[in-house]
This record gives C-alpha cells, structure tokens and sequence, in this order.
C-alpha cells in the first residue's frame, strides 16, 4: 500500500512539472556601470581576496596553494607564502 502510495506521489511530481521552454527564464545583460581596471596579471587560479588595511589584497591560488600580496595602486603580485597541505579537485 504504501509503495503504491509513492508511486503516485511521484507520478503526481512529474505531471506537474512543467517542460515547456516557456518555463525558462531568459538571461538577461546586466547593465554595466564604471570601468575595468586591471590591477595584477600572472595569477595561477586566483581563488581567495581580501582586502588589507593599507588597500593591498591578499589573493590565494586554488591550484598552487600560494598566497600573493597585490599593492593598493596594483602592480606585480608578491609571493607571500604557500598553505601547507592543500590539495584540490
């Protein structure tokens, strides 16, 4: 009884969904305000920012495990360290 009782729940899930093209959103632009400045090139799969005191960030490498340091006006990215012991997928 019970197992019947799932089936028709399920059944009543799928009937109700709704597979028409309609159903889906389009995706729209964003309008877009200000400019693109870039401020650092060379980073290996930049992952983590944030931003210090003085209005230099910290950006860590999802792939390297390496921490760099960017200068507020930008600049060359400054190794400052690695996480030990970081691996990815």
């Amino acid at each position: 009884m019970i197992t019947n009782m799932l089936k028709f729940i399920f059944m009543l899930q799928l009937l109700s969904c709704d597979s028409s093209s309609d159903s889906i959103p389009e995706a729209q632009e964003l309008p877009m305000e200000g400019n693109i400045t870039e401020l650092a090139t060379g980073l290996t799969s930049p992952w983590g920012l944030t931003f210090l005191p003085d209005g230099s960030a910290l950006v860590s490498s999802r792939t390297t495990a390496q921490i760099h340091r960017i200068p507020a006006e930008g600049g060359t990215p400054q190794l400052v360290g690695t996480v030990p012991g970081v691996s990815f997928s």
